[in-house]
């Protein structure tokens, strides 16, 4: 399954919003992406997830009210340890 880098910026969320989140991880959603990783920095939060394409990503994010800009999302060719 193809991987994807996402990055955008940092939306302020409650602590119930991170521990839906943090069940997430690793585990397919109905919209077919797998949640991989999220880093959460000050300014930008970037996301690694598993879906057969870079548009269920897109589709993944606007169900949480995040817009991903053109350019948002890279396909990434490996990831190391």
């Amino acid at each position: 399954m193809p991987r994807f880098l996402d990055h955008h910026t940092t939306m302020p969320l409650p602590p119930e919003a991170v521990a839906q989140i943090q069940a997430q991880l690793g585990k397919r959603q109905p919209d077919g992406v797998t949640p991989i990783q999220v880093l959460v920095g000050k300014d930008q939060t970037y996301c690694i997830a598993e879906a057969a394409n870079a548009d269920l990503v897109h589709k993944h994010h606007e169900a949480m009210g995040i817009q991903l800009g053109p350019g948002a999302i890279e396909e990434l060719t490996a990831t190391l340890p």
